[in-house]
């Protein structure tokens, strides 16, 4: 569970400085609303901002986060897989976008996919949180 907020803490001190597109405030409040566990606000304020804003693959990553911290595995694949897919994303984005997706894809026991993706997170060393995260989880396949 430390891993889990360190791996948290990491990405809100990204959070701020990328993504020149999206406005700081945004990702701030969507960001704090995601540490504070208050998943279906994440959930509600971030599908709000991407109906007035789509492209933003930093609110579809915690969009996804939050389904998946949710169980909700199917609901964040989609939004996971964007962030992952936009050329914009930062590397590290990327990186726990891939990470969760290999959670999603074991809590829909897609085995062979989560084990793929949780070891190209390892594979590609983004951060160290992200690729502990990974590293945890793969003995889950």
């Amino acid at each position: 569970m430390i891993s889990y907020w360190r791996s948290t803490l990491a990405l809100l001190f990204s959070v701020g400085t990328t993504l020149s597109c999206l406005g700081q405030t945004t990702t701030e409040q969507l960001g704090k609303l995601y540490v504070a566990g208050q998943l279906e606000a994440v959930i509600a304020q971030g599908k709000q901002e991407l109906a007035a804003h789509p492209e933003q693959p930093l609110v579809s990553m915690l969009i996804g986060r939050a389904y998946a911290d949710k169980q909700q595995f199917q609901e964040a694949v989609p939004y996971l897989t964007k962030s992952l897919n936009d050329a914009r994303t930062p590397t590290d984005e990327k990186a726990w976008s891939k990470a969760y997706l290999g959670t999603c894809y074991y809590g829909l026991q897609q085995y062979p996919e989560a084990r793929k993706a949780l070891e190209e997170v390892v594979t590609q060393a983004a951060t160290k949180n992200v690729t502990s995260y990974a590293r945890q989880r793969l003995p889950l396949n």
